[in-house]
């Protein structure tokens, strides 16, 4: 059975003939992966903190226009169904 890949190719499961347990090597790997992970989300809420205004501004002009797409949708369904009685 071939290695199975998990978390983006960085984490290898063993295969069945790899019966060998290397719990310090794993203990290793998990904690390199979790200070890899902690550097990623930092950098991504610092982004986040730094360019807050720009972010807010996104988030308003997509939930308006999300809104302004139901807004329309609801409007049309309701004179096809007055269009119909």
């Amino acid at each position: 059975m071939p290695n199975v890949f998990l978390f983006f190719g960085c984490l290898m499961l063993p295969s069945d003939s790899d019966n060998m347990n290397h719990p310090m090597s794993e203990t290793a790997s998990f904690l390199s992966y979790l200070t890899s992970l902690g550097l990623i989300l930092n950098e991504f809420w610092q982004f986040l903190n730094t360019n807050a205004a720009g972010v807010a501004a996104m988030i308003a002009i997509m939930t308006y226009l999300t809104n302004l797409y139901f807004s329309v949708k609801n409007s049309r369904a309701i004179g096809q169904r007055l269009k119909g009685d």
